[in-house]
């Protein structure tokens, strides 16, 4: 997220809080990561304000915020993939 948006990341006791902008209105991504044996489970909550400089904002338009989401995961499942170096 800070690479891709330039949101402040910082860990937290049960996963990761991602704060920034997204057209202009902010948010909060908030990522539970709780493993679990040979699996790991991240629950991802993010909250956008509704209304910003851009204007009110009703829904996702075009899917923007789905679209970082998924990002995000495919980001974390390579990094947790990775064979230590």
């Amino acid at each position: 997220m800070s690479e891709s948006l330039g949101w402040k990341v910082t860990d937290t006791a049960d996963g990761l809080r991602a704060e920034g902008y997204g057209f202009s209105h902010a948010a909060i991504a908030n990522f539970g990561i709780q493993p679990s044996g040979s699996e790991t489970k991240i629950d991802l909550d993010l909250m956008v304000e509704r209304t910003g400089p851009t204007g009110f904002m009703l829904f996702d338009v075009g899917g923007y915020y789905g679209i970082q989401m998924r990002k995000w995961l495919d980001g974390i499942h390579r990094a947790i993939d990775q064979p230590a170096t």
